[in-house]
């Protein structure tokens, strides 16, 4: 599974194959309970929330961590929709179905 998921076959997970592998199976054909299960894997604290603390983390431990901070604040800012500096459930679903649409259009 790991060699499907690391395209440039470097051994390591970039965070845009770890995003491209997220957004593989589209979030509307995802159970709502696997989407939760997904967005848990991030929400650390269980406060129903993911934080760019959070996301960091949780990344960097599944990622080479190459370019993590740039590209984790322009996902921040992609799925943090209502700006308030946190990525909801509703967020992040909505985030999913965004990257599935432009991965599809590659």
């Amino acid at each position: 599974m790991f060699a499907d998921i690391d395209k440039n076959l470097d051994l390591e997970m970039t965070l845009e194959e770890f995003l491209d592998e997220m957004a593989k199976k589209d979030a509307k054909s995802r159970t709502e309970a696997e989407m939760l299960q997904i967005f848990r894997m991030f929400d650390t604290d269980k406060d129903g929330f993911i934080t760019h603390e959070e996301l960091k983390n949780t990344v960097h431990k599944h990622t080479s961590g190459t370019g993590l901070d740039i590209d984790l604040h322009q996902v921040m800012k992609r799925s943090d929709k209502d700006g308030d500096g946190k990525i909801s459930f509703e967020d992040f679903m909505k985030s999913c179905k965004y990257r599935n649409t432009n991965t599809q259009m590659k």
